[in-house]
Parts: structure tokens; sequence; C-alpha cells
């Protein structure tokens, strides 16, 4: 196990520092649309009211140029949330911000 965390560690140190370089020199990424979606969403009643549960909620960012067949799937995890990808603790863009570079 603790072989696993220094190894998660390195690899966290050294994707940030990749990331550090790349951005320096990086313009404003230009979107096209953006939005948001639900999906395998279903309605229970709960004391009398309809709620819904079972569903997922994602945005979606679509730049204006496209430079790369696939689109970036990121998923959070471990102890963070699905707000890390626009903003960091210290104030600077997160990754969302940032994806197109």
């Amino acid at each position: 196990m603790t072989r696993i965390l220094k190894a998660g560690a390195l690899l966290l140190v050294i994707s940030v520092c990749v990331r550090a370089q790349r951005t320096e020199n990086t313009p404003p990424l230009s979107i096209a649309r953006q939005g948001y979606l639900f999906a395998g969403e279903k309605y229970s009643t709960v004391n009398d009211r309809q709620v819904m549960s079972g569903q997922i909620y994602a945005e979606y960012q679509i730049p204006v140029k496209r430079t790369k067949r696939w689109p970036v799937l990121m998923i959070h995890g471990l102890w963070q949330s699905g707000t890390n990808f626009t903003a960091t603790a210290d104030g600077r863009e997160g990754w969302a911000v940032r994806a197109g570079g």
C-alpha cells in the first residue's frame, strides 16, 4: 500500500510540473458551445413528493478549434469533487478551464 501511495504522489508531482510548463505559453481556450445534462434518472415518491434519483450529472465544453478526434473525459475521485476541474484552492484555473492546451 505504501508503494502505491508513493507512486501516486510521484505521478502527481510530475503531472503538476508538466502542466505548469505547458500552461505558461498556452492561449486561453475558446469555447463554441457548453452545457450540462442529466442521464439515467428515475422518479420516486418520497414523503408524498416526486424526487429524482439514480441520475448522473455531466458538463460539457466544445472548443471552437478541435485538435483531437476524441474528447477529454474527466472523472473526479478519491477525496475530490468535480469542482476541482474549474479552479484550485489557491485561485488558479482548473483543468477544465485550460483543457485545450
